[in-house]
């Protein structure tokens, strides 16, 4: 939290393969939340994931109110919407049920942040609000942060970057109430644009500056990636060199989201210096993540950048996966581990009627039959992203 990533990695890492040994619920969220602040999206999957089923195998709501918000925080920015709006609305319906309901701000802030991704202002809005009262009487950073980055995306989003650089600032500002390390450099990517758009590129030295000891201190591809396209961005390197190597560096990283942002980005830069031919693979790209993802706004402005290059892009239907609401989903992926109805009614604290009347919704939105079917789908990757 101080800034030193480099001496913290080894420390976290060795805490991370203790709590691997332990397999306890209370110590695989220590070390999953410390594993956070190394950026290393597939290390925290994992032992949130293991935590939240062995709090579901002992039955603790509890432990689930309090590990269901951080691991919805490493589906968000890994770009598993869904399941990061799954695994909060999960979060938030066991904090209340346990009578924690500062715990429930941050699954409350990621599904602001997941609603601004996907062009639902309103919602956005509100979900938001309702984090940000009770999470700033508490001195909760991590909400107040998340709360606060999906406002500031929302505006950038909507194309307000002046509105947007207001809203952000307040995040990467230690002392301001909402700020928070790990969410600050996450956010670094949308700060820069903000500020470039707004013409305030001096607010975000110490920001951008965070992020690139983070990338040299872990490894971490996306960290490295998104510094690069900042720094492209603000013209401090070449903007060709400082693209191309964010794009490499994207290649096999766990953020899908901030590669298409930087494919956008570097379309948008060689379409303004008439390089129509060269800019529309990237567009294209672009275009095919956030229409994947289901990120309308990026999506819309993907799509109007490959106009101006002379390409009509034509507007894909909606994955099925995100007619599922977030309590389908979470039956969906208990269910394709083989679990019973009576099974999967246990792990969520939920009626075997109410899961029934669920999963057949759910047959009906994705079109399929039978469990193996939709075991089978998720398998394959081409429907539920369990």
């Amino acid at each position: 939290m101080s800034g030193d990533a480099a001496r913290a990695t080894p420390l976290i890492i060795d805490a991370a393969e203790h709590a691997r040994r332990r397999g306890h619920p209370g110590d695989l969220l220590l070390a999953g939340t410390a594993t956070m602040f190394l950026g290393d999206d597939l290390l925290c999957a994992e032992l949130f994931a293991r935590g939240i089923q062995e709090a579901r195998r002992l039955g603790t709501p509890a432990g689930l109110a309090v590990l269901l918000g951080p691991a919805a925080m490493v589906d968000m920015w890994s770009g598993r919407f869904a399941s990061a709006a799954a695994d909060a609305t999960e979060g938030v319906r066991f904090a209340e049920l346990v009578g924690a309901p500062n715990l429930a701000t941050l699954g409350r802030g990621v599904l602001a942040w997941v609603d601004a991704v996907r062009g639902r202002p309103e919602p956005a809005r509100a979900h938001a609000a309702s984090a940000l009262g009770p999470a700033l009487d508490h001195g909760y950073a991590a909400a107040t942060s998340v709360a606060t980055w999906a406002l500031g995306l929302a505006e950038l989003g909507a194309g307000r970057p002046e509105e947007a650089l207001a809203t952000l600032l307040p995040l990467a500002t230690p002392g301001s109430g909402r700020h928070h390390v790990t969410v600050a450099l996450c956010a670094c990517g949308d700060l820069v644009e903000a500020a470039q758009r707004a013409g305030e590129t001096a607010a975000v030295t110490a920001s951008l500056e965070a992020l690139e000891r983070l990338a040299t201190a872990t490894g971490q591809r996306w960290a490295g990636a998104v510094a690069a396209r900042c720094r492209a961005v603000l013209g401090d390197a070449d903007a060709d060199d400082g693209f191309i190597a964010a794009l490499d560096l994207h290649a096999g990283s766990t953020r899908p989201f901030e590669h298409a942002r930087t494919a956008l980005l570097y379309g948008e830069h060689l379409r303004r210096q008439r390089r129509r031919a060269d800019a529309r693979p990237h567009l294209r790209a672009a275009l095919e993540t956030f229409s994947r993802l289901g990120a309308e706004p990026w999506a819309a402005r993907a799509r109007g950048e490959l106009r101006a290059s002379g390409e009509t892009a034509r507007r894909r239907d909606p994955s099925a996966v995100t007619q599922l609401t977030p309590q389908e989903l979470q039956i969906v992926r208990i269910v394709t581990t083989g679990a019973t109805n009576r099974e999967v009614a246990t792990q969520l604290f939920l009626s075997p009627r109410t899961v029934d009347y669920h999963l057949r919704k759910v047959f009906l939105k994705l079109g399929l039959s039978s469990r193996a079917e939709l075991a089978r789908v998720a398998a394959d990757g081409s429907g539920v992203p369990v």
